[in-house]
Order: C-alpha cells, then structure tokens, then sequence
C-alpha cells in the first residue's frame, strides 16, 4: 500500500584465497644485543580472508543496523636463529553498529566491535581486544550543534596495567554564515586519562607500547570554507 514505511536489508560478502609459491619470506637473528632481519626466498603461502557486512534499515524507527565480520587465516614460513619454522596467523573480528537519521535534533552513531589475534608458529599466542564507541548529535537550534564523541578500549592480555581506557570529546559549533563560517570550543580527553597502552603480538614477540597523553584540554576554533 503507497505510504507505507518499507524496512530495507542488504548484505555485501567477499571471498578472496590466494596460494604464493615464491614470496619474500623473514630470516631473523636474535640475542640480547640486536635483532638482525634478512630475506629468503618462500615456497607455499597461503591466504584465506572472507568478509561480510550486514545492514538493516528500520523505516520505523529511522535506525540502520550494521553488524560485520572479518575472517583472516594466513599459513607461511620463517626463520628465526636458524630454524625454520611453519607459521599459522588467525586473525578475526566482529562486530554491530547502530546510527540514527531523526529529522529531530538527536541522532545517536553506537557500536562495539571485536578483535581476535592468534599466531602459531613452536607455541601458540593471542590477544582479543574490544572497541565500543557511541557519538552523539544535538541540534537544538539550526545554527548551534553540540557533538559528544566516546570510545572506550579493552585488551585482554595486558598484564601488570589496566586492560580498559575511556576516551570523551566535545564540541560546541554555531554557525555564523552557512557552510562558510563557524566558531566554536573543542574539548579534548575530557575523562583525563593520563596513558595508553596496548599489545602487539607477532611470531617472535610480544611488544607492550605505552604512550603518555595530553592532559584534558579546550580550544576556541574558527572553520572558514573558501
């Protein structure tokens, strides 16, 4: 019947697998003094990734669901100190977002993500870690919008330091001259958080990386379009 609201779905999926007889494979040497890397000629990699997007729009509701996966198993060869060893990388993620399209002034973009890594080469590791974020829109007038952007990371493997970190912007905009000038205060890391550290696994090591960051902070901005 004409007028009537009509939910739309629609799914993308993509298959790749590709079979390397030569490719530039890793010689590594490893001591406590240095890390000496060299190249030799592979036989027999081999690559297997399977994608697929999902997406539902509620007429209803005016929201659009995206949920998605990623699947990525990779089977090569390496060398390390003289060895040669076989080499199993795994990596996958998934994941559902949500984003609104209101004619009213909220609109809200949420979603969570997941991310597994596992390598095995003499012994297996692995390390999952997780994304969600939710960004927020208000529009009270139809020159003034307000913008909220959250994040918080986990991961799963760090040890002797906190696994989650939580992340706040804002901003505060109004429009002077439509789509040619704008003022503004930006906030930034408004939860203070003070450091951030995350894991990085690879078939000969397990790297924990730290960053200090900016202390909480605001900026007047101006946006001129030409």
């Amino acid at each position: 019947m004409a007028g009537t609201p009509v939910s739309t779905f629609y799914a993308n999926t993509t298959f790749l697998y590709r079979d390397t007889r030569n490719y530039q494979a890793l010689n590594s040497t490893i001591n406590r003094q240095y890390l000496l890397t060299r190249y030799f000629r592979g036989n027999d990699k081999s690559l297997l990734n399977i994608q697929t997007e999902l997406n539902f729009y509620w007429e209803d509701l005016s929201v659009n669901t995206k949920a998605i996966l990623n699947y990525t198993n990779q089977e090569y060869q390496n060398i390390v100190n003289d060895g040669l060893r076989d080499i199993k990388l795994l990596t996958y993620n998934y994941g559902i977002e949500f984003r609104s399209a209101f004619t009213k002034p909220f609109n809200f973009h949420f979603g969570t993500t997941w991310f597994y890594y596992k390598i095995k080469s003499l012994n297996a590791q692995n390390n999952t870690t997780n994304k969600t974020f939710i960004d927020l829109v208000y529009q009270p007038l139809k020159k003034f919008t307000f913008s909220l952007n959250t994040e918080r990371f986990y991961f799963s493997d760090l040890r002797n330091t906190k696994p989650s970190y939580y992340f706040m912007d804002a901003e505060a905009k109004y429009s002077l001259v439509k789509n040619k000038f704008s003022i503004g205060i930006v906030g930034k890391n408004l939860l203070n958080t003070q450091t951030y550290t995350y894991l990085n696994i690879t078939d000969t090591q397990s790297l924990v990386s730290s960053y200090r960051l900016l202390e909480r902070f605001f900026l007047l901005k101006a946006t001129i379009h030409i």
